[in-house]
């Protein structure tokens, strides 16, 4: 059991960081600034789910996935930390938000009466990276049941992210543009550390089957 706890605290952490609700705050209230609150909550609402969804079906068909293409779990766990990394060298830049969205996308959400599937749902919280991490994480998670645990702990970071989506308006008063930049470089740390561990443990397992 306390193995369990243990990997769902560091799943639930890295699911967190790499979804990154505070970089999304700026973005989301520029996208929103014609709505009120309360339109604004639903959208955080529904996109949470729409993301837990996508990220959910990753997680229970991810290994059927692999298989199609006759991938192995080693090389995944390879390109996975290689996509990582692409995920949190700009974050330590603090230019998270312009790697994970175009501005083409930018443009329509602004113009859109509804954001919440695209572009918040997918690509910023269910985008290439969070997908990567939910499909290399259940491949690493521990028995019984590895999907259910990777869902949940999505699930308990999307609650999150909805919970600071919702009241994005007061945190982005009181955290600032530096406060917002430091949580981010903070976050592309720690993506970036599990990243190297990915890579490493894919080529360790790799050689050790040839």
């Amino acid at each position: 059991m306390s193995e369990v706890i243990v990997s769902g605290a560091k799943i639930f952490i890295l699911l967190f960081a790499i979804i990154d609700p505070f970089g999304s705050v700026p973005l989301f209230l520029s996208m929103t600034a014609r709505d009120d609150e309360k339109a604004r909550r639903r959208m955080a609402g529904k996109a949470c789910v729409v993301a837990l969804a996508v990220l959910t079906m990753f997680a229970v068909f991810g290994d059927r996935i692999l298989q199609l293409f006759s991938v192995d779990v080693p090389a995944f766990e390879v390109a996975g930390g290689i996509v990582l990394a692409m995920t949190a060298l700009p974050m330590l830049a603090a230019a998270r938000i312009g790697a994970r969205i175009l501005p083409s996308e930018e443009e329509e959400g602004e113009e859109k009466a509804d954001i919440s599937i695209v572009p918040l749902a997918i690509p910023l919280l269910s985008g290439p990276g969070a997908i990567t991490a939910v499909i290399a994480l259940t491949q690493q998670a521990p028995p019984p049941a590895p999907p259910l645990l990777v869902i949940l702990c999505a699930a308990l970071a999307l609650a999150a992210t909805f919970i600071i989506l919702r009241a994005s308006s007061r945190l982005a008063s009181i955290l600032g543009a530096t406060g917002v930049n430091v949580l981010t470089r903070i976050s592309g740390l720690i993506i970036l550390v599990v990243a190297v561990q990915f890579i490493l443990e894919g080529a360790k397992a790799f050689f050790a089957a040839h």
